[in-house]
């Protein structure tokens, strides 16, 4: 019976197993890599291989020449940020997104605009007078599928933990009980 009950503690490990593995699997997925990346003024082409909702973010935080530097989170009166479809020379709609800070390390950014974007070539484009460094950043956005992923991972590795954990105990008390039924 001893060995029976050992190998039901398998079940609560594959279980964290699950949750672990699957956390860092999808997490990974979740990073924000960045695409594109301009110093204001200028303008910087760049390619989508996928189509979905790309992030324009402003860098606000980060360290540069060994230094930290620390810049608004307001763009520069009169600067003027646009999003080029190469391939058909038209101008992308971007959506006002101000709403999110993202932090990595000693890097701090916050979103400015969201555009939908199918795969082809693109170009960010930043105009106006700056007083200090600006820097702009495309990702793609990390969807609320990828997030729901996360947590559906971690939860089946959860249950498959919890249950695990229940039948080991049943197996407990079961034995307990006969082992007191026999001395009776």
């Amino acid at each position: 019976m001893r060995k029976s009950v050992l190998k039901l503690f398998l079940i609560p490990v594959i279980g964290i197993a699950v949750s672990v593995v699957g956390f860092i699997l999808v997490f990974t997925g979740m990073t924000d890599k960045s695409i594109a990346v301009l110093a204001v003024p200028g303008e910087q082409p760049f390619e989508i291989s996928e189509p979905g909702t790309y992030v324009v973010w402003q860098t606000t935080t980060a360290v540069e020449n060994g230094m930290f530097v620390t810049r608004s989170a307001e763009l520069p009166a009169g600067m003027a940020i646009s999003m080029i479809n190469v391939d058909t020379q038209s101008t992308v709609p971007l959506t006002h997104k101000t709403d999110t800070t993202m932090s990595s390390g000693l890097q701090q950014k916050q979103s400015l605009f969201s555009a939908d974007l199918s795969p082809g070539h693109f170009k960010l484009v930043a105009r106006g007078r700056v007083s200090e460094p600006v820097t702009l950043e495309v990702t793609k956005d990390i969807s609320l599928g990828k997030i729901g992923l996360l947590f559906g991972v971690v939860a089946l590795g959860s249950v498959i933990t919890i249950a695990g954990l229940a039948i080991i105990v049943v197996q407990v008390i079961r034995y307990w009980i006969r082992s007191n039924a026999e001395k009776s």
